[in-house]
């Protein structure tokens, strides 16, 4: 084995130990932020009583009004009037 190929095998390896920390420490983060999240669930379940968070959980539907520029949940700009191209 040459010098220049121990030399790569040495930078292989070297970045074969730092992609091994980076996705052990990823995987710790990870672990935490599901412990936390789960903590999180568990205290909104004790918090709020049933009804509350069904009613919650719906959007707010808001009625579709020909001029008023809502088309369900979504603001888009009102239609133009027929007059209002010179037809």
């Amino acid at each position: 084995m040459t010098a220049a190929e121990k030399y790569l095998a040495a930078a292989y390896l070297v970045v074969f130990v730092f992609v091994l920390a980076y996705v052990l420490i990823i995987a710790a983060k990870l672990q935490r932020l599901e412990r936390e999240l789960d903590e999180l669930a568990a205290l909104a379940r004790r918090r709020a009583p049933e009804p509350e968070r069904e009613e919650a959980a719906k959007p707010p539907v808001r009625e579709a009004d020909r001029g008023s520029g809502l088309r369900g949940n979504r603001e888009v700009p009102p239609l133009p009037r027929q007059g209002a191209m010179g037809g």
